[in-house]
């Protein structure tokens, strides 16, 4: 492997520095925040480019090596799992803490097939797995986050404690990488922990999937379909002045729709440098990345363009981040914190839907944050119990007309967002220059969008309109 060379931006979230600078606005109160944010650095997510000098395999991956695992141990005599006839306390003793052990293990990439194989490097990586630079950014993340909500804030505890569990939720989508960097969010956030309590990180099955935009969802899929090709033929000609520099180098011009494509150079070369992988002097060209991002952009976010498609796309994600408000508002729920590991297509979908997109290709580690806030004085209802199984009903919630106490704000690493539908007099928050709305304002920015997952399921059927 080509030897690294120092990066000195690598492992920090991007304006990681300037989170704890982040003040509540005057005269509010903060009730709820929610993150979502993308995994760590990863390695390529194929092998590309090797005859350009970057590596067969990236040897950038230790700490994802060694693991404990969850196994059964000393059943008891008998039982099913013992060769016994099986009995009705089974599950309760299969499930009994007391039966379970974590055992230490260490997993391999193993190179070529059958007899031949042989033993990868020990740090080798899989393709698209988080680094141990991603590990750090995440980490990194976490303690930054703490800075603030913790440290600065005291909006949640220094440590989680039994009385602690229903006021946060985790999550993150079954990619492992996106779980890996939310066990280093939460390992930033909170380094020490209480004994009794163990965090549970929520995952979905592919088709309820709200964090990725056209997961388990046949007309989405089919309008992503439609869109990349049609940008190839409206925006591969905004490729053709790099083939001066790129076509030979790389073995054919440069396209959406060349192999490789212009997304999979992009992609190799930024999880390269980002390690400090040396790459040809021309990709350090800014201008030509610009050139290159830009048409990668257009291929994978010209769909949302359609609001159907933002619907399918985003719109579960929103009638849930919804939900929740109007829960912690109407005391229905003790809910404080959620955090979400995603990923870039993810971040910026919610960019797109809210129609405050920046053109760019989000950073490993970037982050959306929605924090809920109420006017200093006016008491929260005592929160009651059942709030996450409100989270995946079908039907409709009806709810009581939105009052002009609470507020919403929208963060894009730590920069303040001014949502379009929140900029007129009455839509925000005075003296917020438009980046605090009222909660009515915010929801009505996306009350096109939102969807419950019963509807999202029908819509997912329907065919496309002529002119997708």
């Amino acid at each position: 492997m080509a030897a690294a060379k120092p990066n000195p931006t690598a492992g920090q979230p991007p304006n990681g520095a300037s989170i704890p600078s982040s003040t509540i606005p005057a005269g509010l109160e903060l009730l709820q925040a929610h993150i979502y944010f993308r995994h760590g650095e990863r390695t390529p997510v194929k092998q590309r480019l090797v005859h350009l000098g970057l590596p067969e395999r990236f040897n950038l991956c230790s700490a994802g090596k060694e693991f404990a695992a969850g196994v059964i141990n000393a059943p008891v005599e008998g039982t099913a799992i013992d060769g016994g006839a099986p009995s009705a306390s089974t599950s309760t003793i299969v499930g009994n803490r007391q039966n379970r052990e974590l055992m230490l293990l260490r997993r391999r990439v193993e190179e070529g097939r059958g007899t031949t194989s042989q033993s990868g490097h020990e740090h080798e990586c899989y393709w698209g797995e988080l680094t141990d630079l991603g590990r750090l950014s995440t980490l990194r993340l976490g303690k930054q986050l703490r800075a603030l909500y913790v440290d600065k804030l005291g909006f949640l505890p220094p440590v989680l404690g039994p009385e602690d569990v229903d006021s946060v939720y985790f999550r993150a989508t079954q990619v492992p990488r996106a779980l890996e960097s939310t066990q280093q969010v939460l390992h930033g956030f909170w380094p020490k922990q209480d004994a009794r309590v163990v965090p549970t990180i929520y995952q979905r099955p592919i088709d309820d999937e709200s964090l990725l935009p056209d997961q388990g969802c046949p007309t989405a899929k089919a309008f992503d379909r439609a869109s990349k090709k049609g940008a190839a033929e409206k925006y591969n000609h905004t490729l053709e002045p790099l083939d001066g520099k790129l076509a030979k180098l790389v073995g054919v011009p440069v396209r959406i729709d060349s192999h490789p494509s212009a997304n999979g150079v992009f992609d190799t070369i930024k999880a390269s440098q980002a390690h400090g992988v040396p790459v040809p002097a021309v990709f350090e060209d800014s201008a030509l990345s610009a050139v290159l991002e830009g048409a990668i952009v257009k291929e994978w976010f010209s769909s949302y363009a359609s609001r159907q498609f933002t619907k399918l796309a985003m719109g579960r994600l929103f009638y849930e981040l919804n939900t929740r408000f109007d829960d912690r508002t109407e005391g229905k729920s003790p809910l404080k914190l959620g955090l979400y590991g995603c990923h870039d297509t993810s971040i910026s979908g919610i960019l797109h839907a809210l129609k405050v997109q920046d053109g760019r290709w989000p950073a490993f580690t970037a982050y959306v944050s929605f924090e809920l806030f109420k006017q200093e004085g006016r008491p929260a209802p005592a929160a009651k119990a059942g709030w996450l199984a409100s989270l995946f009903g079908g039907g409709a919630v009806a709810r009581p007309a939105l009052d002009r106490d609470h507020f919403v704000r929208v963060k894009y690493n730590n920069a303040e967002v001014r949502i379009p539908a929140c900029q007129a007099e009455g839509k925000h928050l005075p003296g917020s220059e438009g980046s605090v709305c009222t909660l009515e304002a915010f929801k009505d920015a996306v009350k096109d969008l939102q969807i419950n997952s019963e509807d999202w399921a029908k819509a997912c059927r329907l065919p496309l309109p002529a002119d997708a």
